[in-house]
């Protein structure tokens, strides 16, 4: 019974603590990298396994149930709930790297394919971008150039990256791209972001017309920015941003009413069926140890007195004048009993005192 008691107790405190999944996104470059981004109700531990056919998350205290996610823009295949978990199904062959956001209860995995041509490295590039790993991208940028000497959209997107990172290197990247490039007019507009001064000579006839409207030039907006060089805090940022979207909110606020009220309706639940066990074992219990004095007070009597000591007293009482019922309740043994003394006390003749 108490193994019993020990169970229920372990299973009302598990479903206490079940933490859910509010929300699934799955973004990136699909063609080489996808962030799965898991939006939880509370902050818990997780671990990521590959196994055949994909990968196995595991999430501490996880209630089983899973949101309809959108794979639209990833590689996965579907994920389906685990026990205790998520598996993302996937044919292709990845890497992955993990981290918890506890400021935004979020669990996030990112998921690599290997990155061999041209493009595949360069989208690499934009996804560690996108999510501040600056110097990561700055890295694939110097690695492509020397692999690719002379393709100036390389030139191009890194000296972008270095502008944001705030590096002095951006302008020496940009002034590589030579004017019959087609990239060249774009990084003069990035040039003249970065240093408002910077004049165009590429074409001298035009030298007093460009310098009148560069003199008017403002750097532009949209350009002219840096990012924190923390880039935890980037991508922590990031991603409240993406999860705060409004059809994310939505689904989110949906939840969590759904979530109360099955929690209000779980925990009464619980407590009738609590109650319920508590006094059914109470009642088997107090019935067990009934059964177990009726037992004993059986066999106390019936050891109590032995034979010899029985017919003494039942020829003591018959020659009081007794019947043969009111010794039998006197004695507290049965008339049969009785009756087996009165027959020894006939075999031995009387029972002398």
């Amino acid at each position: 019974m108490k193994r019993i008691l020990i169970v229920l107790l372990l299973v009302m405190c598990s479903l206490l603590n079940a933490v859910s999944i509010r929300g699934i996104r799955a973004l990136g470059e699909p063609v080489v990298a996808c962030r799965l981004a898991l939006q939880m109700d509370e902050n818990t531990d997780f671990q990521v396994q590959k196994r055949a056919g994909g990968f196995y998350i595991r999430i501490a205290g996880f209630d089983g149930i899973l949101p309809a996610p959108n794979l639209s823009q990833s590689f996965f295949d579907y994920i389906d709930a685990d026990q205790n978990g998520i598996l993302v199904r996937t044919s292709e062959n990845l890497s992955y790297e993990t981290m918890a956001l506890t400021d935004t209860k979020a669990l996030v995995v990112d998921f690599y394919k290997p990155a061999e041509t041209k493009e595949q490295r360069l989208a690499l590039a934009r996804f560690h971008t996108d999510r501040g790993r600056i110097a990561r991208a700055d890295k694939i940028y110097h690695e492509l150039y020397i692999d690719y000497n002379g393709h100036y959209d390389i030139l191009l997107a890194w000296g972008e990256l270095l502008i944001k990172r705030g590096s002095d290197r951006a302008s020496e990247k940009l002034k590589m791209i030579p004017s019959s490039s087609q990239f060249y007019s774009r990084a003069q507009e990035l040039l003249s972001s970065v240093d408002p001064k910077h004049i165009d000579t590429s074409n001298e006839p035009m030298m007093e017309v460009v310098e009148e409207e560069i003199i008017d030039l403002k750097p532009d907006p949209a350009i002219d920015y840096k990012l924190p060089e923390d880039d935890d805090e980037y991508i922590e940022n990031e991603l409240q941003r993406i999860l705060k979207r409004s059809d994310i909110t939505e689904m989110i606020d949906d939840r969590d009413s759904l979530w109360q009220k099955l929690n209000i309706v779980v925990v009464a639940a619980i407590i009738v069926v609590a109650i319920l066990l508590i006094f059914i074992i109470v009642l088997l219990l107090r019935l067990r140890a009934a059964k177990r004095n009726v037992k004993h007070g059986v066999k106390k009597r019936a050891t109590k007195m032995d034979s010899a000591t029985i017919t003494k007293m039942v020829s003591k009482l018959l020659s009081d004048g007794w019947t043969n019922k009111e010794i039998a309740r006197e004695l507290k043994i049965s008339r049969y009993e009785v009756e087996q003394a009165i027959k020894r006390l006939h075999y031995l003749g009387g029972y002398d005192d």
